[in-house]
């Protein structure tokens, strides 16, 4: 019997080999050298441009990895005098203030679902009703940062994160600003899970469509689509995590 021409052969993994873009390769060079104490905490990095000359790379090569880094609690940029970007310290008495929280690190999906479901849809809502004239530019501005990073994760889960605070504070409630900024941290890492699983054109769209409602001055509308998103997003995590097992 003939086999078939596009038929794969037996015996091995022939599952398609992810390419590292250069951004990634730079990311994991410098993750390693924390992992494996080469750089030790508290440890100032040499700047973007030393960066890219020792590891023979651009500019922005080097600035997407550091944001990646930086996203994934490894690095802290310290702004002003003497500042510059630092291997983040595990000393908690030297560690920033939200990994003093304990709470961040064991909530589960479904307890931050239903803390911003509680908190954003209400955010728009209010959003849509009384933000002034500069908040729908704003959000405009924040959409094409989206956009323009669509293909690049860090830039991409800051603007997208940026998104949900800017929300947050149209709605006039500086309490319920405050609380969605609270957040940022956790909104992050579920970006960032968004983006890994394919998902930055759902939030985008959604974002999209909640910056329309607001325009419109349409609470109704507003506090949908954002509902519509953070459950969208969770059903597509679930839906990823149950391929993966």
């Amino acid at each position: 019997m003939t086999r078939h021409a596009n038929a794969a052969p037996a015996g091995g993994d022939w599952t398609p080999i992810r390419v590292e873009r250069l951004f990634e390769k730079v990311a994991n060079r410098v993750e390693t050298d924390i992992l494996e104490a080469r750089l030790l905490p508290g440890q100032k990095l040499p700047n973007e441009s030393e960066l890219g000359r020792r590891l023979g790379v651009g500019r922005s090569a080097v600035r997407e990895a550091l944001k990646t880094l930086e996203l994934r609690g490894l690095l802290e940029v310290r702004r002003g005098f003497n500042g510059g970007t630092f291997v983040r310290a595990t000393d908690l008495t030297e560690a920033p203030f939200e990994l003093h929280l304990s709470q961040w690190p064991v909530a589960t999906e479904q307890d931050l679902l239903a803390v911003r479901l509680a908190l954003e849809p209400l955010a728009a809502r209010l959003a849509a009703t009384r933000s002034d004239v500069r908040t729908v530019p704003l959000l405009e501005r924040i959409l094409e940062r989206e956009r323009q990073s669509s293909e690049h994760p860090a830039g991409f889960v800051e603007s997208a994160t940026a998104f949900h605070i800017a929300v947050g504070d149209a709605s006039g409630n500086r309490l319920l600003g405050t609380l969605v900024e609270s957040l940022g941290t956790l909104i992050k890492q579920q970006l960032n899970v968004a983006f890994q699983i394919g998902d930055a054109q759902l939030v985008l769209s959604g974002h999209e469509a909640i910056t329309t409602a607001i325009r419109r001055r349409d609470p109704l509308q507003a506090e949908g689509r954002i509902t519509d998103l953070l459950t969208g997003m969770q059903l597509r995590r679930t839906g990823a995590a149950a391929v993966g097992s």
